[in-house]
């Protein structure tokens, strides 16, 4: 995992759940939000990525969403690649053996409980 190589003296909890709920979550959140930020704090309409996001704010409006922008750069079906990702995230974290790592359900309070302390 990247993040105990960033953070070793870390732990991490991965979260696992059904891959369909998941996605179908996804789709109805995330795939929904703004995909147009300005981001000045952080220099972001000067990146080449917020460059991009400004012209098709100049064609489409502001109310564009994340997944129009994945559509408009790729090929493809947008729910099909969702499912894809999450798929394989889910598999890499349950795969992972690592004792600063444990893999629960989102239930599971009483083992994170017992992990973090």
């Amino acid at each position: 995992m990247d993040i105990l190589a960033q953070f070793p003296n870390s732990r991490v909890i991965n979260i696992v759940a059904d891959v369909d709920d998941i996605v179908n979550r996804y789709m109805r959140t995330t795939a929904h939000f703004p995909a147009y930020l300005k981001l000045d704090w952080m220099n972001g309409s000067e990146t080449e990525y917020g460059k991009m996001l400004y012209q098709l704010s100049k064609r489409w409006g502001l109310f564009f969403t994340v997944r129009d922008v994945w559509e408009h750069l790729h090929s493809g079906d947008f729910y099909q690649h969702v499912e894809t990702q999450i798929k394989n995230n889910m598999a890499l974290r349950n795969q992972t053996d690592d004792s600063r790592v444990i893999t629960v359900s989102y239930r599971e309070y009483r083992k994170m409980k017992e992990f973090i302390v």
